[in-house]
């Protein structure tokens, strides 16, 4: 595992993707964040280092562990994951931060329920939108079937986390994670099962079902003492790679 970018070192590092819901495949590549402890100069300028490495084998991002203090606040179900990834390490100093974040990560997960409930949405029609754009991996997809078949499958797995982490009562970690007989039609929309003409409105109608729970999501207050609490762990964190 790297142990710094930059000069800042490495807090956590995790498997992030397809192995965390079980939807890997052959051909997947592994995708990776490292959250780093920010340098003296990012504190004194209010600045947040970021990074990102794209490969055929391996990509990965690196993040201020301020910003997935941020971001876990806001109910991103990106950083969401990490806490939930079947591979995450800590640096040797950290381990005890890490050990405390998984040990309570199903009350991180429900700390801002609203928030994930809007962010899922929102990546999601972000996606949709994107369908025929295509990246430098996709691009043969779309030429193929017309569509980016990835997205697709990225927006329909978001939606379904709403409905899954609903009905499995608010367990996340069951909620992401697909058991072998629940794989088939995802990986089926990865393959580009769904005709082209269609994918849109498959997409949308997934989206219109979820409007119904949406009152589930927003009657849950945020928790301000379990944010606090994740605040004051990620502020000693902080402190601690000073004191090194």
């Amino acid at each position: 595992m790297e142990q710094s970018f930059d000069g800042r070192s490495v807090v956590i590092a995790a498997l992030v993707g397809s192995p965390n819901y079980n939807l890997k495949e052959a051909n997947s590549d592994e995708d990776w964040k490292y959250l780093v402890s920010p340098s003296f100069d990012d504190l004194y300028d209010g600045t947040y280092y970021t990074q990102s490495h794209n490969s055929p084998e391996r990509d990965f991002t690196v993040h201020d562990i301020r910003r997935f203090c941020q971001l876990l606040g806001k109910g991103n179900p990106y950083f969401l994951e990490i806490l939930f990834s079947i591979k995450v390490y800590a640096t040797p100093r950290y381990h005890d931060l890490l050990e405390q974040l998984i040990e309570k990560r199903e009350k991180l997960a429900s700390m801002n329920r609203p928030g994930l409930y809007r962010a899922c949405i929102g990546h999601s029609k972000e996606k949709i939108k994107n369908l025929r754009k295509g990246t430098a991996t996709t691009k043969d997809a779309v030429a193929q079937k017309g569509y980016d078949t990835k997205e697709a499958l990225h927006a329909y797995r978001l939606l379904d986390l709403l409905e899954r982490y609903y009905h499995y009562e608010w367990d996340f970690g069951r909620a992401i994670w697909y058991p072998e007989e629940e794989r088939g039609p995802l990986l089926a929309l990865k393959s580009g099962a769904i005709d082209n003409k269609e994918i849109d409105c498959y997409l949308q109608e997934k989206v219109r079902r979820l409007q119904s729970l949406e009152r589930y999501y927003n009657n849950e207050l945020v928790q301000i003492k379990t944010k606090k609490w994740l605040e004051e762990k990620i502020r000693l964190a902080v402190l601690l790679n000073f004191l090194h």
